[in-house]
């Protein structure tokens, strides 16, 4: 069978050689290709934001619609988790708010469409970003060095939420998601739906009417276990004894419900106007059930001590809401 496939080989490598040696002298005597190739990268989508970071006259990041949905981020504060210099909080996993550069969320601040927005909760200024869905943006900016322009009251630098626009596109456009996901916690299948359609309309000479909407929704039950310490450890003791333990059981559900409807009327490359509406109402529902073990000296290895058990239960509903309207003009003289 030796001297059988011996041949046999050879050929195929014969075959092989002087199939490649083809190729290569047809590559070589047509160098140009008639066909047409195209490359289509998350690079080349996020060209526009970077363009926006290289122009600008201070320190600035930015994240434009089409990055933000190659990845499943549920809201604002989760789009902006993978910037450079940006930190998220969680609360259940969920990002809620933005660190700076290392500074806390109340020491920064958030505008939609160029306002500010107050913060809904009493004796903080930091602005819960899980409100707004993800789904509802055009553009987020993150501007790390104020300009003389800008208000002057926050140390860390300033969030910047722009809601869908027609003239950033090309033409009509339109879009629709519907996802779902299942919880083994809660036993619960938890629906996404969103939709946005925008188009620019061709007016006299250069005008064109920019007419934008989106809508979202999103319901989630879901929960967890788990068992926290907190700050029960008695730490001058050598070694460190444990003073209080919880074990605890969430039940959750969070409905985030958004809309957008933005009309911009562009005379020219210089001057535009535009008004800007944005809707957003967060709710965020928890159930706590915990038991509490409590102990009179601490525990450490091999000890018998006296505790106390105890049970809690914690029921809440927060809701949130953001409005804003915005109308005004934006106009280029010279340079």
């Amino acid at each position: 069978m030796t001297f059988r496939t011996a041949p046999l080989v050879a050929a195929i490598a014969l075959l092989s050689s002087g199939q490649a040696m083809a190729d290569q002298s047809n590559t070589n005597a047509d160098p140009v290709a008639n066909d047409e190739i195209v490359v289509t990268g998350q690079a080349a989508r996020m060209q526009r934001a970077l363009e926006r970071e290289r122009f600008a006259d201070n320190t600035i990041s930015a994240v434009d619609a089409d990055a933000i949905g190659e990845l499943p981020d549920a809201n604002a504060a989760e789009a902006l988790q993978r910037i450079p210099g940006l930190s998220i909080e969680r609360d259940q996993g969920e990002g809620r708010f933005v660190r700076i550069r290392g500074v806390g969320a109340e020491l920064n601040a958030v505008t939609v469409n160029g306002v500010q927005v107050p913060a809904p909760e009493a004796g903080s200024r930091a602005v819960a970003l899980d409100v707004i869905p993800s789904t509802l943006l055009s553009s987020l900016t993150v501007t790390k060095t104020l300009t003389p322009d800008m208000d002057a009251n926050a140390i860390g630098g300033t969030v910047d939420i722009k809601s869908i626009s027609a003239l950033d596109k090309e033409g009509a456009f339109a879009t629709a998601k519907a996802e779902a996901a299942y919880d083994e916690q809660s036993e619960n299948t938890n629906p996404s739906l969103a939709v946005s359609a925008g188009n620019a309309f061709e007016l006299d000479g250069e005008k064109r009417l920019g007419v934008a909407l989106a809508l979202s929704w999103d319901d989630r039950d879901f929960g967890s276990d788990n068992v926290e310490t907190g700050g029960g450890w008695d730490l001058e003791e050598d070694p460190a004894v444990l003073d209080e333990i919880e074990m605890r059981e969430y039940s959750i559900n969070r409905e985030r419900i958004g809309a957008a409807l933005n009309l911009e009327l562009e005379l020219n490359k210089d001057h535009r106007f535009y008004m800007n509406n944005l809707y957003s109402r967060f709710s965020d529902e928890e159930q706590r059930l915990a038991v509490i073990s409590e102990f009179s000296e601490g525990v450490t290895a091999g000890t018998e001590i006296d505790g106390a058990v105890a049970r809690e239960l914690k029921d809440r509903e927060e809701t949130q809401t953001i409005m804003s309207s915005v109308f005004g003009g934006e106009h280029f003289f010279g340079d």
